[in-house]
């Protein structure tokens, strides 16, 4: 089986393009559900996360203390890379033994973080959601009821779509009047040519 990797900037729209997918029959990997996962359900990540930043990262349901762990890791690289060297080889792992359950020529990766784990998780194409700042900033808003700022520094946090697109092998554009569906489909057209 192929793995498709898609990624976008935060708001974006990667996640509506992931359901596109789904509504093909095209199974999707969620890798940041995921990570989320394992943050709460793996022992020994959770043993690792608590040892590092202390007992208050998690409550007593074992649930992860979101924003008590962005404010120890935010703007932080060397805590970033930490927390992403604990996490990302669990969901590499997971993302193995998900695709060995996968009978469909292709599937899905949907990961903000796509490129940066590249060299860890290596997938056959690449898709790559565009979309302008201005629209970003507003889908972010309305879905998450946060300040233009903290949407910012969330922006800042992520790497560039310049970045991104040297390694697009599809690009969608989602805005003006460029239909999702349509881009969606004629990738999913050409992937099912290549792979069938």
């Amino acid at each position: 089986m192929k793995l498709i990797g898609l990624t976008g900037g935060i708001g974006s729209g990667k996640t509506t393009v992931a359901k596109i997918f789904e509504t093909m029959d095209v199974p999707v990997y969620n890798s940041d559900l995921r990570a989320r996962w394992i943050m709460e359900n793996n022992p020994e990540i959770i043993q690792k996360i608590k040892d590092h930043f202390g007992p208050l990262t998690y409550n007593a349901e074992q649930k992860l203390n979101r924003p008590y762990l962005a404010n120890k890791i935010f703007n932080n690289s060397t805590e970033i890379s930490w927390i992403n060297s604990i996490v990302h080889p669990a969901v590499g792992l997971d993302l193995k033994n998900w695709c060995k359950k996968q009978h469909t020529p292709f599937a899905i990766k949907d990961s903000a973080l796509l490129i940066e784990t590249l060299n860890q998780q290596a997938v056959d194409k690449i898709i790559v959601v565009l979309s302008t700042e201005h629209l970003r900033i507003e889908r972010i808003q309305k879905r998450d009821q946060s300040s233009k700022d903290e949407i910012k520094k969330k922006l800042e946090a992520q790497i560039s779509d310049e970045k991104r697109i040297p390694f697009a092998d599809y690009i969608i554009y989602n805005y003006d009047d460029n239909s999702l569906i349509r881009q969606t489909l004629k990738i999913y057209k050409n992937l099912k040519e290549l792979f069938n």
